[in-house]
């Protein structure tokens, strides 16, 4: 195995002010209303009212949907503050849409069949009229367009540095989308099209609630720049189509938004009448589970640090082409071993009698670091704060308990 990359050392943070966080925070607002739209897309490509295979998202577009005969859908999603009304023609947000529109016919020129702008606000021009309008005379006269239509042709050919004959087709594809404004899209996806799919009929609403917060958490995971590799691990471990692993992480089939609606929310409940929870997978189940094992908090900031290196670690491996299916099998095998080793150390913990947690973490790392010196081969050659870190991923999946069952159970 190759040993990881020296990481330079990080230049000093800037500091953040007021109007930094202010800022930020609309940027989130932002990306949240466009996992809820996207959201919207999935569950109606589950039903089949709309007639994709497949979405993606972030790859060229927001979204792209793949039809069943393999031909492309461009989604555009934008939300503008309702104190500014509807989006002009020219407005700049408009003119990139069309532009990146454009940039995806040229690349798949026979396969590109519709683009779509989802937005809380219409585009419109002249006044009052709109996206459609624009659209119909384009794609219906395109050689004898009336002037005032011709001169934003022209303008919007200038803003865009495309050609006049390109901007007249990329509109002819263009349609319109309304959805909510983002402080209503979660209730309207909640209770116009989720309480439709026949699964859900039954459902209360508070799990139709915690159903939509793990779809828009699972496109937010898919949605995230390719770079990151953290949050790539969920797909890393689905094995799924291991010779494009990295399209997959982008993709959202069918099948994913059935498992989605079908297991819901997977939570961690500490007693049955406590209504906050943890969700499976995240790093505050590291702190609840070390924390109830009564393990101080240098050490869960450890067992945290340790597990984020070590998925960025494995993964950087995986993505080796040479090395991707070696990677999966030797990390299995260690976890494996992991499991077994956590077993025996909280047997031999709870026959002390100090605190069951602490005692087992302090068996297991020192059984954990004999093991890897003496052997190391066990392990394939991982180093010992990696395979700490494995202990912490195999945590979030609620396979290494520090505590008891907590009342109300892990569920």
């Amino acid at each position: 195995m190759k040993h990881a990359k020296k990481i330079p050392k990080k230049a000093k943070k800037p500091i953040i002010t007021a109007k930094d966080i202010s800022k930020g925070a609309k940027t989130h607002a932002n990306y949240q209303f466009q996992y809820s739209c996207t959201a919207i897309i999935a569950i109606n490509m589950y039903t089949g009212h709309y007639k994709f295979k497949e979405i993606f998202c972030e790859i060229s577009e927001d979204v792209l949907g793949i039809k069943n005969n393999n031909h492309l859908v461009g989604i555009q999603i934008k939300h503008r503050e309702s104190k500014y009304g509807a989006f002009p023609i020219t407005d700049p947000a408009i003119v990139q849409t069309i532009k990146k529109f454009h940039q995806l016919d040229e690349q798949f020129s026979d396969n590109c069949d519709e683009f779509i702008f989802m937005s809380n606000m219409e585009i419109v021009f002249d006044g009052k009229k709109s996206l459609e309008d624009l659209s119909k005379e384009c794609k219906d006269n395109p050689k004898k367009l009336p002037s005032n239509i011709w001169k934003i042709i022209e303008d919007l050919g200038e803003k865009t540095e495309m050609n006049t004959d390109q901007v007249i087709h990329t509109l002819s594809k263009m349609k319109y989308v309304l959805v909510p404004d983002r402080d209503h899209i979660q209730d309207t996806i909640v209770n116009k099209h989720l309480s439709t799919v026949s699964e859900c009929k039954t459902l209360h609403q508070t799990k139709l609630n915690d159903i939509v917060v793990s779809l828009i958490e699972m496109i937010d995971k898919k949605s995230t720049f390719i770079q990151d590799s953290l949050i790539l691990y969920s797909a890393f471990l689905n094995e799924v189509n291991k010779d494009n692993q990295i399209v997959n992480t982008k993709r959202i089939t069918p099948d994913d938004v059935k498992d989605v609606i079908k297991k819901g929310a997977t939570y961690v409940y500490l007693d049955s009448k406590q209504t906050s929870a943890i969700t499976v997978g995240s790093y505050g189940l590291i702190d609840r589970k070390m924390t109830m094992g009564r393990i101080n908090q240098s050490e869960i900031e450890n067992m945290k640090s340790l597990t984020k290196s070590a998925q960025s670690f494995i993964l950087e491996r995986y993505h080796e082409e040479e090395e991707s299916e070696q990677i999966l099998k030797d990390y299995q095998d260690v976890q494996t071993r992991l499991l077994t080793m956590q077993a025996e150390c909280e047997t031999a913990a709870r026959n002390t009698d100090v605190s069951f947690g602490s005692k087992k973490l302090e068996l297991l790392e020192k059984r954990l670091h004999t093991e890897v010196e003496e052997t190391p081969e066990k392990f394939h050659y991982f180093q010992y704060e990696h395979l700490k870190g494995i202990i912490g991923m195999l945590m979030t999946k609620c396979s290494v308990p520090f505590s008891d069952k907590p009342k109300g159970g892990w569920i």
